[in-house]
């Protein structure tokens, strides 16, 4: 099965990514430079994955064509970041989503996976404090 992994360098993408590879063609889509993935370092350097270094907003139906299975973990994630930056954290989650999903309804896929994250249920070391 081929696979694309979109934030592949992430914690949900890499684990996802390397669970992947026994069994199935793997590609990686991330804005972090290829240089600077440790996490799956080995796995790009050896061809073992394929890595896009691309942003879900300049995604083309091109870049999708052919996938099976497309799991799409893109995203601005840094929750601290979110309480200065909502409106750029609202843009790059929710538009970043929107492009991908205009791609994908251009050329289609079996299935496309919008996981979640531990981010959503909240953390309290990022909550504010009211005082």
């Amino acid at each position: 099965m081929k696979v694309l992994i979109t934030g592949g360098t992430g914690f949900g993408g890499t684990g996802l990514a390397k669970a992947l590879l026994p069994r199935h063609q793997v590609s990686v889509l991330d804005i972090v430079s290829p240089h600077h993935v440790e996490s799956l370092k080995e796995e790009i350097e050896s061809g073992t994955i394929n890595y896009i270094w691309k942003s879900v907003h300049d995604i083309q139906s091109q870049d999708i064509e052919g996938y099976e299975v497309i799991c799409h973990f893109a995203a601005q994630a840094d929750v601290p970041l979110g309480f200065p930056s909502p409106a750029w954290t609202a843009y790059e989650n929710v538009m970043g989503t929107v492009h991908l999903l205009e791609a994908v309804r251009k050329v289609g896929c079996e299935r496309f996976l919008l996981p979640s994250s531990g981010n959503v249920f909240g953390r309290p070391e990022y909550l504010p404090i009211d005082e």
